[in-house]
């Protein structure tokens, strides 16, 4: 997602839920240097665990920053699907810090 909240790019990862190491991925969309968040969306009864933080507090990993540039938040409930689009300002901080890289 961009800083507009629009979705430039899907993967489907669900052969890899059950893998363990490090996985990757490629997503053909070109980017220029900016503000952009990846999402997740996980159906399972157990979800995949990705490699994070420790349960720091929201407020310090997102230190000084406003819901609509939270590094680390959630946004919405209940989805099945990556929506195709977002309310940054409705981001709503959390505490875990998710690893993704982006290339």
């Amino acid at each position: 997602y961009n800083s507009a909240g629009t979705r430039l790019a899907t993967v489907d990862v669900d052969a890899k839920v059950t893998s363990t190491g490090l996985q990757t991925e490629t997503i053909s969309q070109a980017v220029t240097p900016g503000l952009y968040w990846i999402g997740f969306v996980f159906n399972a009864a157990t979800p995949p665990q990705h490699y994070r933080s420790g349960g720091l507090d929201a407020g310090l990993v997102n230190v000084g920053l406003t819901a609509s540039t939270a590094r680390y938040s959630t946004n919405g409930t209940s989805q099945t699907a990556l929506p195709a689009s977002i309310t940054p300002a409705s981001n709503s901080p959390h505490h875990l810090a998710w690893w993704v890289g982006l290339g």
